[in-house]
């Protein structure tokens, strides 16, 4: 029986029925209202089940896309870094696929056709694989969960992105974005400045504050914090960056030393870059400020491992790109090669390396 009658009320009954952790509450005048009352509810209550069935399997269907992408937005991304993001990467995959298509039909080629639809829109790749990374946690959460009860997930590749040419300052160029900086405002130069010397994102300078700096000891250090891949790390300061930092911590004891927002530095940036007459397709951008930080350390030697540290990457993999512009690497090799032909008393003879012919033993003059 899943009615009973309130003890302060002789004229009200209420009816509670429970079927597969799903409740149903009703209420009625009189024991015969309740009993009837209840038949229609334990009635309701298995249409309800037979109805999240699949009428061909009697399988519990799939979840909606609309509610897949919901349930995970609240689960995972709610309050992380990245949600901002993520939420524009669903909004995009809700725009291609209705919110009641069920997980069940998301095939491989539905997938393609997504990956298609982007590229023919001029999307870059990076940002396409970002929309395919966010829709493989939706379909991996829900399978977990049982949300995927027809089909298998499908396994989604990432979209092959062509190497680009790293794109550094050299000092002229440094010289005139700093002198067009100030012009925009000293925090602008100085926020420029931190950038080019300690190779932090802007997003990580914007959250530094005067409690994350170390200004004794034989090198002063920044202690990165809040970064992309959750891996804090410490950075050594230069001397311009020791007096400005020092500077904004006594100035912003408390709270961000650089108080501004990512969209108001990056509109500031644009117009430095203009007054450069550099454009956008220069690949001149505010994270040229972190290549060129790279870029000087590889440069001049500093091993790569030590630069994954210093840039915080989560593998070897992002540091590589810089490998390279070590120049003293790159030419150990040629002289390794140069060392086995003199151990193996084979010296080429320019004559015969434009003749195609490659004497099998060393030269030696006529007495």
């Amino acid at each position: 029986m899943s009615y009973r009658k309130r003890k302060d009320r002789k004229d009200y009954w209420l009816i509670d029925v429970s079927l597969d952790g799903q409740r149903y509450y009703g209420k009625a005048k009189s024991e015969e209202g309740a009993k009837l009352e209840e038949a229609r509810l334990i009635q309701q209550a298995h249409k309800d089940r037979e109805e999240a069935k699949n009428p061909v399997t009697g399988k519990p269907k799939a979840w909606t896309f609309k509610y897949a992408a919901e349930e995970v937005q609240k689960n995972l991304w709610t309050g992380t870094r990245s949600e901002t993001k993520n939420k524009q990467c669903v909004a995009v995959l809700r725009a291609f696929y209705t919110d009641d298509a069920a997980l069940d039909s998301f095939t491989l080629a539905r997938v393609d056709d997504l990956r298609k639809h982007m590229k023919e829109k001029g999307n870059k790749p990076s940002y396409i694989n970002r929309v395919l990374a966010v829709l493989s946690k939706i379909l991996s959460w829900s399978e977990a969960r049982g949300g995927m009860a027809e089909a298998k997930r499908p396994t989604i590749s990432p979209g092959k992105i062509t190497a680009k040419r790293i794109r550094f300052l050299n000092p002229e160029e440094e010289r005139d974005l700093l002198r067009y900086a100030r012009v925009r405002g000293e925090l602008i130069w100085e926020a420029c400045v931190v950038l080019l010397d300690t190779g932090m994102r802007v997003g990580e300078l914007l959250n530094l504050q005067a409690r994350d700096c170390n200004f004794f000891g034989a090198r002063a250090v920044a202690s990165v914090w809040e970064n992309k891949g959750d891996k804090p790390r410490s950075v050594p300061m230069t001397d311009r960056v020791l007096a400005i930092l020092k500077d904004r911590a006594k100035a912003h004891p408390n709270g961000s030393l650089f108080p501004m927002t990512y969209d108001a530095f990056a509109a500031q940036f644009i117009k430095a870059r203009k007054a450069m007459k550099l454009a956008k397709a220069d690949s001149f951008n505010i994270h040229t400020l972190r290549h060129t930080y790279a870029s000087r350390l590889a440069q001049r030697g500093l091993s790569l491992d030590r630069i994954q540290a210093l840039l915080g990457h989560a593998t070897l993999t992002m540091t590589l790109r810089y490998a390279h512009l070590r120049p003293s690497d790159l030419m150990g090799a040629a002289d390794l090669l140069e060392t086995v032909q003199q151990e193996a008393g084979q010296k080429v003879s320019s004559a015969a390396v434009g003749s195609g012919l490659v004497p099998l033993v060393p030269e030696t003059k006529a007495n």
